[in-house]
């Protein structure tokens, strides 16, 4: 069954993000779509690398709690804002990585016109706006910020990825989390070298054809 693999694979994601330290402690929450009327998310203040597939929560897209025990995730407006502005997603991925967190922390952007990757994977990683967590307008600031792009660094707070599944969100997530990691060393070294325009232009071209396509 669909909702059975779903559970699995959010487990899964949790499991390995927690290992790598980016969901430490309680911190962050997955999510995926279930159909067009429901979602599947993580409780609120459960360690992601020890939920089990029965634990994951069941919610309509107005946020109401339909099956399991326990209340959904504090950041469940950023995910509902996400999946109502964007039909295609089927899966986000909000954690606190280290590097990722820090440079948010520093206010420092991730440099994609020198990361291929970057562009390739994510199209381009914008800030958004230092805004109260577990608020509607979080959420609506963090899916404008994702017009163009599948991943973004939430300013003094931590990053967020979405994908057309939920291995593609996780596997952007730890990109997200390299790339922020290159950046720090980059600055260390002096600063970036930028690529030519016109292959920014091309890489970010590719990225925006594939988006939506798996």
């Amino acid at each position: 069954m669909v909702g059975q693999r779903l559970r699995h694979e959010l487990v899964r994601a949790g499991r390995d993000l927690y290992r790598q330290g980016m969901m430490a402690g309680a911190s962050g929450n997955l999510s995926a779509r279930l159909d067009a009327e429901r979602l599947l998310i993580t409780p609120s203040g459960r360690p992601k690398g020890r939920l089990r597939p029965g634990d994951l929560l069941v919610i309509d897209l107005h946020g109401n709690l339909l099956e399991g025990e326990g209340k959904p995730s504090a950041e469940t407006a950023m995910h509902l804002a996400i999946y109502h502005r964007y039909p295609a997603v089927q899966a986000v991925c909000h954690t606190h990585p280290l590097k990722a967190s820090a440079l948010a922390a520093a206010h420092r952007p991730i440099p994609v016109d020198s990361l291929p990757e970057a562009l390739f994977t994510l199209g381009s990683i914008p800030l958004v706006p230092y805004l109260p967590s577990a608020t509607h307008a979080l959420g609506e600031a963090v899916a404008d910020a994702l017009a163009d792009a599948d991943g973004a660094l939430l300013l003094n707070h931590g990053a967020v990825t979405i994908g057309l599944s939920v291995e593609a969100a996780r596997m952007k997530m730890e990109i997200l989390e390299a790339l922020a990691d290159a950046a720090i060393q980059v600055h260390l070294l002096g600063g970036a070298v930028p690529l030519p325009s016109h292959e920014v232009e091309r890489l970010r071209a590719i990225w925006r054809r594939r988006r939506w396509q798996g």
